[in-house]
This record gives C-alpha cells, sequence and structure tokens, in this order.
C-alpha cells in the first residue's frame, strides 16, 4: 500500500541500499509487555504463531504478520541495550547485492537450512540495531 503523502518527493524513497518498503520490527519485550502487545495485535486482528526466526541465532518466538509485514517479539533477555524494546527492522530491496557491497552484511541461511534470500546488517553496523533485507520476489 503507498501512503505517500502530497509533500513527499521521489528522493525521499531513493535509498543507496536499495530498500522500498519495512516490511517488519523486532521488538524484545519483558512477560508483562510481551502479554499487553499480544492482546492489542490480536485485538487488531494480526494473525499469530509461533516461528523459528534468526535474531540471529535461531529461536522459536512470537510472530505476529499485519497486513504490511510482521511484527517479531523476543524476550527481554535480547534487548541490545536495557530498556531499548526495538532490537531489529526488516526491509524488501530490490537487489541484495547492493547490501552486501556498500555493508558488509551477513548472508544468512534460513532456519530450515533453505538458502535464504536475505542479508543482516549487525547493530554495530546500523545505528544499534539488527537490520535485516529481503529480496523483493
Amino acid at each position: 500500500q503507498d501512503n505517500r503523502s502530497a509533500t513527499d518527493q521521489p528522493e525521499h524513497f531513493r535509498h543507496d541500499n536499495g530498500a522500498f518498503a519495512m516490511t517488519g520490527v523486532w521488538l524484545a519485550l519483558g512477560d508483562g509487555a510481551r502479554a499487553g502487545i499480544n492482546r492489542l495485535l490480536l485485538a487488531l486482528g494480526a494473525d499469530h504463531h509461533i516461528e523459528t526466526i534468526l535474531a540471529p541465532d535461531s529461536i522459536e518466538t512470537d510472530v505476529y504478520r499485519v497486513r504490511n509485514g510482521r511484527i517479531v517479539v523476543l524476550p527481554e533477555r535480547h534487548q541490545l541495550r536495557p530498556g531499548r524494546p526495538v532490537i531489529g527492522a526488516e526491509f524488501r530491496v530490490t537487489d541484495l547485492s547492493l547490501i552486501q557491497q556498500r555493508s558488509g552484511s551477513i548472508e544468512m541461511e534460513s532456519p530450515d537450512g533453505d538458502q535464504a534470500q536475505r542479508d543482516l546488517l549487525p547493530p554495530e553496523a546500523a545505528h544499534g540495531i539488527w537490520l535485516e533485507f529481503h529480496r523483493s520476489p
């Protein structure tokens, strides 16, 4: 869905990394906050399931699918800095080679062992959070 405003310019959407859509966010929350976000997202119609994800190590955790992406909710111990629950973001790109050339990203395999069409940029290279880039089909 295109949600640009009338004041947006093409250069606002031209990124060196080729990203054209944010598709997910990773949150590391305590038990109380996890219960609260679970109630909220389910009330808003999100589809909830447990999924094995790479964050960056393999872990089974709560994943909520929403219309334009997903919200991954991890245990609080995954916070990169205490009190900072946002630990990652996902983006759709047209070409992963742009990420690999410019960033020193890590090519990842999916949890089921298939070679994934995704790269992961570590927090030290990405303003303190994990950035995951998926190639658009």
